[in-house]
């Protein structure tokens, strides 16, 4: 008897590009794949409803992944665990990078905080630097930074996190050799895992959380389609029957059997005949 076909996607860089919305294609060959019996389950660094943001309407059921493994959910939308960092863990995580002065991000059950900063514009702007081009193109990568670290988020100076219950911290800077650093560095200061999603971020979740341990606790078993670009994708890319990444991803994933594709409506029209494949 043939397991079911279950799709995990990851979101921003594979799906979406730049946060946007995902397209009104995508959403229709996601349909069309729903329908034909295929389980899909987004696996995302964001929050659930930072994913809803860029799902848009939808009609199809889904489960949920969430902060890199942090928070699961099932088709109904129903909770089926959070996993947050330890209090202490997460003061002296912060305690650090006071000291450093970054920009970093907070993900509680009730929203996310982001660090207040008196040079915002400024640290923005050296984001947009990260895409060479003219300053016409530097002002547009810097709002999309803006639009991913600040939409939907309380700008707080001084942050206090006692009494938060802080499922990630996210972490993000300009300065990729800064970022070694930070990481080597909290890897010493306490028990965490540390991943990232892309080139100037970091993100840190309880110990031993991760996308694909959260999958295992989603699923009994299945013929398992993972699509993602990131090394915080790593976890589900082992657990995976068939990899499908885009061209533009982390030459980490590159140890796997993938089948590269173009687009997100490339990506979804390539599980289809996967589906298929496995199914004939």
């Amino acid at each position: 008897m043939k397991k079911k076909i279950i799709f995990v996607s990851d979101i921003d860089g594979t799906l979406i590009s730049d946060g946007n919305e995902l397209s009104k294609t995508s959403k229709r060959i996601l349909k069309e794949l729903y329908s034909k019996g295929i389980q899909i389950c987004f696996a995302t660094g964001r929050d659930y409803k930072k994913l809803n943001d860029v799902l848009g309407d939808i009609e199809f059921k889904y489960s949920a992944i969430c902060c890199n493994g942090s928070e699961i959910y099932d088709e109904e939308s129903n909770v089926l665990n959070k996993n947050y960092l330890d209090n202490s863990k997460c003061e002296r995580i912060i305690q650090y990078l006071e000291k450093l002065d970054v920009l970093y991000m907070l993900y509680t059950d009730k929203g996310n905080v982001v660090r207040g900063t008196k040079d915002r514009n400024t640290r923005l702007l050296k984001l947009g630097e990260t895409k060479q081009g003219s300053f016409e193109d530097i002002v547009e990568e810097a709002k999309i930074y803006y639009k991913l670290i600040y939409a939907n988020s309380r700008e707080i100076f001084n942050i206090d996190s006692s009494g938060l219950n802080i499922l990630k911290i996210e972490i993000i800077d300009s300065d990729v050799y800064k970022l070694i650093e930070m990481k080597q560095a909290l890897e010493n200061i306490c028990d965490i895992s540390i991943t990232t999603s892309f080139k100037y971020n970091l993100e840190i979740q309880p110990l031993k959380i991760d996308k694909g341990s959260a999958l295992k606790d989603l699923i009994d078993d299945g013929y398992i389609i993972v699509a993602g670009d990131g090394e915080n994708d790593l976890s589900l890319f082992k657990m995976a029957d068939c990899t499908i990444v885009p061209q533009k991803r982390d030459t980490i994933l590159d140890q796997y059997d993938n089948i590269i594709t173009c687009n997100p409506e490339e990506i979804l029209r390539t599980v289809e005949e996967k589906a298929e494949e496995y199914d004939f």
